[in-house]
């Protein structure tokens, strides 16, 4: 969980001023990112250019920002929104789950919001009325299985979606940890982009990685190396050192690692979905894991060799 979703799903009209709540939001909101350190811009369902908020775009709100700080601040969130959709976000599993949920909110289809709760994104909802004044929004589905996705409405108290992410950051800091010793070897090494693909993925899909590795420990597929064409696979990769990829379908996962010839040492240089890379795509990232996995294996070998020298 990185970042916020903004809450599109709101009344057609209110009797409040929208330009104050607005900016309120804004800054408020800012001070929130900025204290807790989370991504912008925030993620939308729409081109910023195509939201409104009560029949006013969301554009002309921001253009009508008195303050300039104000108004740089709401340029900033909205003005490069990451637009979400089912398609490219999710997993297929996650797609048809939601699809046959087919999740409402105020009468309307809240997919997006549906996805933000999978992403564990919070809502960013502008008090518009009284209905989205509250910590959790109820999504209804056809199938009973409502849904209650965090939100955060703009309000000076932070403290109940501080709490929400900072739980959320915890949990994914300790899976790694707990990652980190699971191999039990002399070495487990974690480049940037594998501990940033791990930091960006829910804690559901950070337990299934550290279930899947498990799980092939146990049945004695790693050390050496066992594959199949459903848990790990070798990669194509040429340069002398084997890359292989650790998949689970149903989520997408893939993670690209390798290990030194005497056993001692593992990297882990990729966590990636199907949803973020494909063809092309994930051929880049795999050879860049395969780099990262070579110069740190030749890193470690020389560090040992030194040592014993």
């Amino acid at each position: 969980m990185t970042t916020l979703y903004f809450n599109e799903i709101l009344p057609s009209c209110s009797e409040r001023n929208i330009q104050a709540l607005f900016e309120c939001m804004v800054k408020n909101t800012a001070r929130l990112i900025n204290k807790l350190r989370l991504s912008k811009p925030i993620v939308t369902g729409s081109p910023a250019c195509e939201l409104k908020v009560c029949g006013i775009a969301l554009n002309d709100l921001i253009a009508k920002c008195n303050n300039r700080n104000v108004r740089t601040e709401a340029q900033y969130l909205f003005g490069h929104n990451l637009i979400v959709s089912h398609e490219n976000s999710l997993t297929d599993d996650d797609n048809q789950q939601l699809l046959e949920a087919d999740y409402t909110f105020q009468g309307k289809n809240a997919i997006n919001m549906a996805i933000a709760h999978k992403m564990e994104w919070p809502l960013l909802s502008i008090p518009i009325d009284a209905t989205l004044e509250h910590n959790y929004l109820t999504l209804e589905s056809l199938n009973g299985t409502n849904l209650d996705v965090a939100n955060y409405f703009a309000q000076d108290d932070t403290t109940f979606i501080e709490k929400w992410i900072t739980d959320k950051t915890n949990a994914g800091l300790e899976g790694l940890e707990r990652f980190k010793v699971l191999f039990g070897l002399e070495r487990t090494i974690l480049t940037g982009d594998f501990v940033k693909g791990w930091n960006s993925a829910t804690t559901m899909l950070q337990g299934l990685a550290y279930e899947r590795f498990k799980y092939a420990i146990d049945k004695g597929m790693i050390f050496p190396i066992k594959t199949d064409d459903r848990l790990i696979k070798k990669t194509d990769v040429d340069g002398g050192t084997d890359v292989y990829e650790l998949r689970q379908k149903g989520q997408g996962l893939r993670i690209y690692f390798g290990y030194s010839d005497d056993g001692k040492t593992i990297v882990m240089a990729g966590f990636h979905t199907k949803a973020e890379s494909e063809g092309e795509e994930q051929s880049a990232d795999i050879n860049r894991a395969a780099g990262q996995i070579r110069k740190l294996l030749a890193v470690s070998v020389d560090k040992k060799d030194v040592k014993n020298g």
